[in-house]
């Protein structure tokens, strides 16, 4: 017997004509594209007797999370987001990314400053912590990087040719 993660329904293996005696189920996770799913840990005994089937019922619930990062910037600019996090966790992203099979806890990401078209694109805030729980639901952090410096034209008139402005 085990859940079906992505769609939460109950699914019912029945194993017919089994020899009568003793049997050890033992519990694995259950893997779908973004989150593991977990049991209690260890192993049901089921003693198997003549005449009944015996049934068991094993609950699955998540036990890692995601994380939905949507990167916010204008076309010709590539970012850095840096995601850090529990036991280690590194990863660097330049796009709107689902970053699957994490591990419960706080996660930080932060952007560098980057360049483009003479321009300097920052986020901000510069870094954010954002939980992460173990669901099938990831949780969504949008990281925008904007313009941080302009540029400033000035033009001089009414000064004689070859006089200095500067």
């Amino acid at each position: 017997v085990d859940s079906d993660a992505s769609e939460k329904s109950i699914k019912t293996t029945v194993f017919p004509s089994v020899a009568l005696g003793r049997y050890t189920l033992t519990i694995n996770t259950v893997r779908t594209s973004t989150t593991v799913f977990g049991a209690p840990p260890g192993s049901r005994i089921i003693d198997l007797v003549g005449g009944r089937r015996d049934s068991t019922y094993i609950h699955y619930t998540p036990i890692t999370g995601s994380l939905s990062v949507v990167i916010g910037v204008l076309q010709g600019v590539v970012p850095l987001v840096h995601i850090t996090g529990p036991n280690a966790f590194a990863k660097t992203i330049s796009s709107t990314q689902l970053v699957t099979d994490l591990e419960p806890g706080s996660y930080t990401l932060s952007a560098d400053t980057v360049s483009a078209s003479g321009y300097l694109y920052a986020s901000n805030p510069v870094a954010r912590t954002v939980p992460v729980v173990a669901s099938a639901s990831p949780t969504r952090v949008t990281v925008t990087l904007a313009p941080i410096t302009g540029s400033l034209a000035v033009s001089f008139t009414g000064l004689p040719q070859g006089a200095n402005t500067g």
